[in-house]
């Protein structure tokens, strides 16, 4: 991104809106808007080889269902992380992707503090008084590494998250054997008062290979590990403990639905399972209105001149 059109230094420092594409991932600056965002994560779906995209690929979905085109427009990044909100989109993705945060005060000392470790509370993240969040580095995904988004609002378009995830597994053959988890990060928003990484799940899972025994295991982790207590903000526990299971479900068939088209994996899953994770798409919408036409009368099918449209109107 070209940093010259910000000569403003005080209301637009150039460092804040800049984007480096880097060998190992994608530096993009704290004030660069959710909407540039998208653009930049689209242009690098284009240009960088698939296996190195899947978390891109998963920003990109998760912003399709982000608020509206007016907030993304002016809705910055950093402004959107530092909020620190327990039901943040994006947040869960961060963390789930590896990302890493660079920190500057005003003396120009700056630190690199990791997603998951930044939130550190309700609204309360890894920053001093003198601090601000300047850049946010995304790294590239490896292969036979799967990045999958997830939210659940009451309905799709410009509506907060009951629950959303942010999930990724990094897969690795060993000896012919099979296919075994070497990484993997689960990060949940809307459970709690920040967002949760299922740290005990994740150690469960090392090492493990990536079968249907597996995945009944780690659902019986998960349910002890995040629990939603009864009184929780918001209502509707049962239906949302429901989702932190149902959405690694989801992501246990969508990886191995891609690892089948990578590496020829053999599953044996039933068929019927594959529209569980099948992209939904919105039909444009479209309404048909039918009335009778009358020959005399101002009512339906003939126009009613305004009084003053003479005037409104130059002939």
């Amino acid at each position: 991104m070209d940093c010259s059109q910000f000569d403003d230094a005080e209301t637009h420092p150039q460092s804040l809106f800049c984007v480096q594409v880097r060998d190992d991932g994608l530096e993009v600056g704290a004030s660069v808007t959710l909407t540039k965002l998208l653009e930049l994560l689209q242009e690098m779906v284009k240009v960088q080889k698939e296996y190195k995209t899947a978390s891109c690929k998963a920003f990109i979905e998760q912003l399709r269902w982000f608020a509206g085109a007016q907030i993304r427009n002016v809705s910055s990044i950093g402004g959107n992380i530092c909020t620190a909100s327990p039901i943040s989109d994006l947040n869960p993705l961060w963390i789930a992707a590896g990302a890493s945060f660079t920190v500057v005060s005003q003396g120009q000392c700056s630190r690199t503090v990791d997603a998951k470790d930044f939130f550190l509370g309700y609204r309360k993240v890894n920053l001093q008084k003198t601090e601000i969040l300047a850049s946010v580095f995304l790294p590239w995904t490896r292969p036979f590494e799967y990045v999958k988004e997830f939210k659940q609002a009451h309905r799709r378009d410009d509506d907060i998250a009951l629950v959303n995830a942010g999930l990724r597994v990094a897969l690795t053959q060993i000896d012919g054997a099979g296919w075994f988890v070497k990484e993997i990060s689960l990060a949940y928003g809307g459970v709690a008062a920040m967002v949760l990484c299922a740290t005990k799940t994740q150690e469960f899972l090392k090492g493990k290979p990536w079968n249907q025994q597996t995945l009944d295991q780690a659902l019986s982790y998960l349910q002890k590990e995040i629990v939603i207590a009864s009184n929780a903000p918001g209502g509707m526990v049962e239906f949302r403990r429901s989702l932190i299971s149902s959405f690694f479900f989801k992501f246990f068939l969508f990886t191995t639905y891609k690892l089948e088209a990578d590496a020829s994996f053999v599953h044996g899953l039933p068929e019927s399972y594959r529209s569980a994770v099948a992209q939904y798409i919105k039909e444009p919408s479209h309404g048909v209105q039918l009335f009778q036409t009358l020959a005399n009368g101002t009512a339906v099918g003939l126009p009613l001149q305004h009084q003053s449209a003479s005037l409104q109107v130059r002939y």
